[in-house]
C-alpha cells in the first residue's frame, strides 16, 4: 500500500506540473496574441484554436469605428532619421491608445501615422457607453496631441472621424496571410469622416462625427461640436452629414 501511495503521488504531482506547464503556455501564447490583436480577435483566436478550427468565422456586429491621422507628419519627418521619426510618432501616438483603452474600445492597426479603432455596440447600452466614451477620447487625444507637439515645436495636428453603424468582423485574408480585423461600408465612412480636408471657407474641426453618433451624445458632448450638420464632400458628388468639433 506504502508502494501504491507513493507511486500515486508521483503521478499527481507529475499531473499539475504538467497543467501549470500548459497553462503557463496558453498565457505566454494569449500575451503574445495580445500584442499584434484586438481584445475580440485574442478571444476569437483562442476559441478557434480550443476548437481546432483552421478560421475565425465571420459575424456582423453595430460598431463604432475610429480613424485618425497625424496631419503634418510625413512632410515633418521627411530627411529625419528613423529613431527621431519613432520616437516622434510614439510620443503622438501613445496618448491616442491610452484614451481608447480607457474608453473601452479597441485598438484594430496602426496605419502609419494614423490608427483605426472601434467599439462593439450589441446593445443600446454598451452602444451608449461606446458613443459617449469614444468622442471623451477623440477630444482628449486631440487636446493630448496639440499640447505635446506645441511643446515640442511639432508643425502637425491631429484629425478623428468617427462613424456608427455595422460591420463584419472576422478573419480575412488569403491563404498564409490573414487578419482579425473589421470591414464594410460602416469602415470606409469612418475613414471619409478623417480623410475631409477643407477648402476655403468651408468649416473644419480636428474631431468629426457622423449624423449617427451625435444623435446618440450626451448634451455634455453635444456641446463640444456644431450644433447645425454639414453635409460633408466625399467622392463622386456624395456627401456625408458631419458634425465638427468646436476647437
Amino acid at each position: 500500500m506504502e508502494a501504491v501511495s507513493g507511486a500515486l503521488v508521483v503521478k499527481l504531482d507529475e499531473a499539475v506540473a504538467h497543467r501549470a506547464a500548459l497553462t503557463g503556455e496558453v498565457g505566454d501564447i494569449e500575451g503574445m496574441v495580445a500584442r499584434f490583436v484586438c481584445a475580440d480577435g485574442v478571444e476569437a483566436a483562442l476559441g478557434a484554436l480550443r476548437a481546432g478550427a483552421p478560421k475565425i468565422k465571420p459575424v456582423q456586429k453595430r460598431v463604432l469605428v475610429w480613424f485618425s491621422d497625424i496631419a503634418g507628419f510625413s512632410t515633418f519627418s521627411e530627411g529625419l532619421k528613423p529613431g527621431v521619426v519613432a520616437d516622434a510618432l510614439e510620443a503622438l501616438v501613445e496618448p491616442q491608445v491610452r484614451a481608447i483603452q480607457e474608453a473601452g474600445g479597441q485598438v484594430d492597426k496602426f496605419l502609419g501615422d494614423g490608427l483605426m479603432a472601434f467599439w462593439p455596440c450589441q446593445d443600446d447600452a454598451r452602444m451608449r457607453r461606446g458613443v459617449n466614451g469614444a468622442v471623451r477620447a477623440a477630444l482628449t487625444s486631440s487636446e493630448e496631441v496639440r499640447r505635446i507637439a506645441a511643446e515640442r515645436a511639432f508643425p502637425m495636428g491631429l484629425r478623428i472621424g468617427l462613424h456608427l453603424g455595422e460591420a463584419v468582423i472576422g478573419d480575412f485574408g488569403a491563404a498564409g496571410r490573414s487578419a482579425y480585423t473589421i470591414i464594410g461600408e460602416t469602415v470606409n465612412s469612418a475613414s471619409r469622416f478623417e480623410q475631409y480636408k477643407p477648402k476655403e471657407g468651408q468649416p473644419d474641426g480636428a474631431v468629426r462625427i457622423s449624423d449617427r453618433v451625435f444623435l446618440h451624445l450626451e448634451p455634455e458632448g453635444r456641446s463640444r461640436f456644431r450644433a447645425e450638420p454639414f453635409a460633408m464632400p466625399a467622392k463622386h458628388g456624395r456627401t456625408y452629414p458631419a458634425h465638427l468639433s468646436i476647437d
